[in-house]
């Protein structure tokens, strides 16, 4: 993103659909969830049988004791964010705080989901986690994971902003892992993007070809070298402030994304930011 142009979110966006083009959304709306939901109960289906055939697929007494351990304190404080959160004891001084409340509530509840996937039988190392699928609000999970972010943004110094359409199409998805997927690409792009920067996410219905979901920056940016070891998972050489860029959230993020049916393209140059998209197809999309 270059901060003496457009966003690079903006500028990379296709241009939004006219009303003409509404209709024949709607009429093939119905169908394109039925397909969708089809395919996902396939896909949940073919996980499952590569779970079953592994040796065992159980989670090491470790990880299962950590996750007992860390459950038990993320519930005390899912607990006591709710009670914040509705205000039982009385009313908040400042209505801030009920919104940051509601996002700590939210984070942990995310936080507890993500741990019992660990415990599933299928969390072995060479399974995916369970995903249920359903039809989902992307621009609500847009809104509340830069809503989670924007004290730790503010804090860091980077300007952290949402740019969403005011009507946007549901997705048959996971929930859990589309939250994880804008989790990651946000906690990357504040990470690696120097005081005074910016992070833009955004959203957006491509025409009746496709529903994407972006976070662009004027970080530091990666090389084609740097791109592909970060897509390896591998350990990376350090970035900004010495610290070690990990391809683990990338990677997730787009293994997370097939396994929606989505595909993941990321642009990125030194000294010129990064911008990661996630696009779903039209098989995926759900009027509203």
């Amino acid at each position: 993103m270059q901060s003496n142009a457009e966003p690079v979110a903006a500028t990379r966006a296709k241009k939004a659909c006219d009303p003409g083009q509404q209709a024949s959304w709607t009429r093939a709306g119905t169908r394109a969830t039925r397909r969708a939901m089809n395919d996902s109960i396939h896909i949940a289906a073919t996980a499952g049988d590569s779970a079953a055939s592994e040796p065992d697929s159980r989670p090491t007494p470790d990880i299962a004791k950590l996750t007992h351990e860390l459950k038990t304190p993320l519930a005390a404080i899912a607990a006591l964010a709710e009670i914040m959160r509705d205000e039982r004891l009385g009313p908040l001084p400042d209505r801030r705080y009920r919104g940051y409340a509601a996002d700590i509530h939210d984070s942990a509840m995310h936080a507890i989901g993500v741990l019992t996937s660990l415990l599933e039988p299928a969390a072995g190392p060479h399974a995916r986690p369970p995903m249920v699928f359903a039809e989902v609000d992307v621009a609500a999970i847009a809104a509340s994971s830069v809503s989670a972010f924007g004290p730790l943004a503010e804090r860091a110094g980077v300007k952290l902003r949402l740019r969403s359409p005011p009507r946007l199409p549901h997705l048959v998805a996971d929930s859990r892992s589309l939250k994880q997927i804008f989790l990651n690409l946000i906690a990357n792009a504040v990470r690696y993007t120097p005081p005074g920067g910016e992070v833009e996410v955004s959203t957006r219905y491509e025409c009746g070809t496709a529903l994407g979901i972006t976070v662009a920056d004027n970080g530091d940016g990666m090389s084609e070298a740097e791109l592909q070891r970060a897509l390896s998972a591998m350990p990376k050489k350090a970035g900004r402030a010495g610290r070690a860029r990990s391809g683990l959230g990338l990677e997730l993020v787009r293994a997370l994304a097939e396994a929606n049916g989505g595909m993941l393209e990321i642009e990125s140059a030194r000294g010129q930011g990064t911008c990661a998209t996630v696009r779903f197809g039209p098989d995926r999309i759900v009027p509203v």
